[in-house]
């Protein structure tokens, strides 16, 4: 059976990468989301199995320590990772199988699959991704607003290691979509 391409969305809290990724799979249906397990629980509009896994943080550390995951990592005092197996069903299903990764894991995945292609979205302004942040329901601690916000700019610092850069600027999403699309292209027969 053919393998598909492994597509990783990185970039700051806050960028848009959950709506660039919606807006991409809305316009590839040929591609499958590989969805990360988490052991946070869900933000207001995220629907278990769908958005994510949602997992208790013991039953996390138990699926991790049996290798369950091909990869995982803590951000913002959560763990987060990718299921081997639904990874394994997407590439087996798709030409593009698509994920949200964070940089830690982005660095874990190019290591052990190198030809994952890395797409970072960076924010057109810094000072973009706080009013998003702010804007989440519910709302979040000012403390994780600030923990996130510091880590932004290592965050974007770490573009220079992806593959391809976007940049997502307040107003022109579609523009920061059609890029995503472009990079894509050449990934599938259908494109």
């Amino acid at each position: 059976m053919p393998i598909g391409t492994f597509v990783l969305i990185i970039g700051p809290t806050a960028v848009g990468k959950s709506s660039v990724l919606a807006e991409v799979l809305a316009r590839r249906p040929d591609a499958i989301h590989v969805l990360s397990t988490t052991c946070r629980a869900p933000r207001t509009k995220e629907t278990p199995g769908v958005d994510m896994h949602f997992l208790s943080c013991e039953e996390f550390q138990r699926k991790a320590a049996e290798g369950d995951f091909f990869e995982h990592a803590q951000y913002s005092q959560h763990w987060y990772g990718t299921s081997r197996s639904g990874l394994r069903r997407a590439l087996e299903a798709s030409p593009l199988a698509i994920k949200i990764v964070e940089i830690q894991g982005a660095r874990i995945i190019k290591k052990l699959m190198p030809e994952a292609v890395a797409i970072f979205i960076r924010p057109g302004d810094f000072g973009d991704l706080e009013p998003r942040l702010r804007a989440r329901v519910p709302p979040m601690k000012e403390e994780d607003i600030a923990k996130r916000l510091a880590a932004a700019p290592g965050e974007i610092a770490a573009a220079v290691e992806c593959d391809h850069v976007v940049t997502n600027r307040h107003g022109y999403l579609e523009d920061c979509i059609q890029d995503v699309l472009r990079i894509l292209r050449p990934y599938s027969e259908t494109a």
